[in-house]
């Protein structure tokens, strides 16, 4: 049964062993963390566990045991999830991905999984319910298009977890500087560490990396950014911040989409293109040495969530991005898989 550990900067309001204690609210200042056991998840049916217990719950620190048990991981892979996640969302999301990623057979791909869990209450936005008219652009007085911008009350939650995730930096770069000596005890034992960020954890990850107290010595073997919404950058350039992340990642591998109907609404609610759309800012990150750029447009199809979101979870529900992923943990050269 795996066990996920994880950092978090929620507010809590109950016994730290309950995961709904875990809220939607930011905490003040203060870090908890512990270790959550999560059932098995079954990644041919793509279906996630559940939490069954929560424990080693400590304020700030993890626990010596806990601490322990990191730094003598074969691998591990620190995850930051997106939009629309509660705690349990949260955890038991990293744990499919660890069973996910091991499923691939590579063994550099079997890691322990460290999350942060920043402070999104779960309240989920489908493509419908943000907006149904986006392909025809037609205006209603409830949907308007304003200086490029795509108005509607329905992303007004997307919107609020946008700034939680903005506000959450200070608490993800203190995480980090926590956990440097897990980093540094994994990776002098020979094993490898790796960075994986989904959608809006993007949205934390830029603004802790421009923080002036983000680490810049190598922590991680490898960087994953998976369906990055986060504002992408004028042409000819990378985002400040990946130059920061390219000093604590030997690699950056960026998976991106054209047909990522998630980051088209996000385009639309922001105004600006997404680092994990195709488009030619996107194109340039290809001449940035250390960067690679995996196309998953024709993924799509492979890609259907029940609620009809297409195109923005391919990094946990298609073999051949899991594979690639593998590929790039065992220190794979880039073309490694062939993507649909």
């Amino acid at each position: 049964m795996p066990d996920v550990f994880f950092i978090t900067n929620r507010d809590l309001v109950g016994p730290a062993s309950l995961p709904d204690s875990y809220t939607g609210a930011l905490s003040e200042g203060r870090l908890r963390t512990g270790i959550a056991r999560v059932t098995p998840a079954d990644t041919l049916a793509l279906v996630e566990g559940s939490i069954e217990s929560i424990g080693a719950a400590a304020p700030d620190e993890f626990s010596a045991t806990a601490a322990a048990e990191l730094r003598t991981a074969t691998n591990l892979i620190f995850f930051i999830h997106g939009f629309a996640n509660t705690f349990s969302d949260a955890i038991t999301r990293a744990a499919f991905n660890r069973d996910f990623l091991a499923a691939s057979g590579v063994p550099a791909a079997d890691c322990t999984v460290l999350t942060f869990t920043w402070p999104s209450p779960g309240i989920t936005v489908t493509i419908k319910g943000v907006v149904g008219t986006l392909a025809t652009l037609a205006f209603t007085p409830f949907v308007s298009l304003i200086h490029g911008r795509l108005i509607t009350p329905a992303a007004e939650e997307y919107l609020a977890d946008q700034k939680r995730a903005t506000d959450s930096a200070d608490g993800l770069v203190s995480a980090f500087d926590r956990l440097v000596p897990v980093f540094e005890a994994v990776r002098k034992r020979g094993g490898k560490c790796f960075l994986m960020a989904h959608s809006m954890g993007h949205q934390i990850l830029g603004a802790a990396l421009a923080r002036p107290q983000a680490p810049t010595s190598i922590l991680f073997d490898e960087a994953f950014l998976c369906a990055g919404d986060h504002e992408s950058a004028p042409k000819g350039m990378a985002p400040a911040w990946i130059k920061t992340l390219q000093m604590i990642a030997k690699r950056v591998h960026i998976y991106a989409s054209q047909a990522d109907d998630i980051l088209k609404v996000s385009q639309g609610v922001n105004g600006h293109e997404r680092l994990g759309q195709r488009g030619e800012a996107g194109l340039n990150f290809a001449k940035v040495k250390g960067v690679r750029r995996i196309d998953c447009t024709g993924t799509k199809a492979l890609d259907v969530t029940s609620d009809g979101n297409t195109g923005h979870y391919y990094y946990r529900r298609v073999p051949a991005v899991r594979d690639d992923i593998a590929a790039a943990m065992a220190g794979g050269k880039a073309g490694a898989v062939s993507l649909p």
